[in-house]
């Protein structure tokens, strides 16, 4: 059920999108994009990647090399991605549920998620996911919100009361425990802001 609210709620704004949060995609692309310093030999998964803002911007240190495939359960966001995207030969799009991904094992040498891991209901089949389709020494960029400061508590709980579709918002410590816990190690954290919102990026290897 909160899948399909999920999906509903950006099949509504997908058309506005990128316009409204442009500087909040802007910071948290700058970090994500930091962390997953992209190589032209990388296959790379964009997981509820949306309109493909990020997916360009990474595409193009790649010098149309490698392989991206980019995926998101909103069929309007992904509208969206594959206009921006035609250009590229080596961008595949797909529609899928992020607890149902059906990729082959050990494929992927990178998996980026920004801004969505506080709507997945069920974060630990998630992360199992992520370690199955990784290659060995593969990296997982995760970018979301964090619960360390009061602000974002009081945020936290706000939205539980308010947005049906959403489910948790991790401080720094729960997030690397979940990741721990599916095998990934903890390779770099970052901490920072943008405005009101406390942000964490953390890169994390299957080994």
């Amino acid at each position: 059920m909160l899948d399909t609210q999920v999906k509903r709620k950006y099949d509504l704004i997908a058309h506005y999108y990128d316009e409204r949060w442009k500087g909040y995609l802007d910071a948290t692309h700058k970090v994500a994009i930091d962390l997953l310093n992209p190589k032209n030999t990388d296959i790379i998964l964009d997981v509820s990647g949306g309109t493909g803002l990020l997916c360009e911007k990474i595409v193009t240190k790649l010098d149309n090399k490698g392989k991206i495939f980019l995926i998101d359960i909103s069929k309007e966001m992904l509208e969206k991605a594959k206009n921006r995207l035609s250009q590229h030969k080596n961008i595949i799009i797909r529609q899928e549920d992020v607890h149902n991904l059906n990729f082959t094992e050990n494929y992927f040498s990178k998996i980026v998620n920004i801004s969505s891991f506080h709507y997945y209901t069920n974060p630990q089949k998630v992360l199992s996911v992520f370690h199955k389709i990784l290659k060995k020494n593969g990296e997982l960029i995760l970018v979301d919100w964090c619960r360390d400061s009061i602000h974002f508590k009081v945020h936290d709980l706000f939205m539980k009361l308010f947005s049906k579709e959403y489910v948790k918002t991790y401080s720094s410590k729960e997030l690397i425990f979940l990741l721990e816990e599916a095998n990934l190690q903890i390779g770099k954290v970052v901490s920072f802001t943008h405005f009101l919102w406390r942000l964490i990026g953390i890169k994390a290897i299957k080994c």
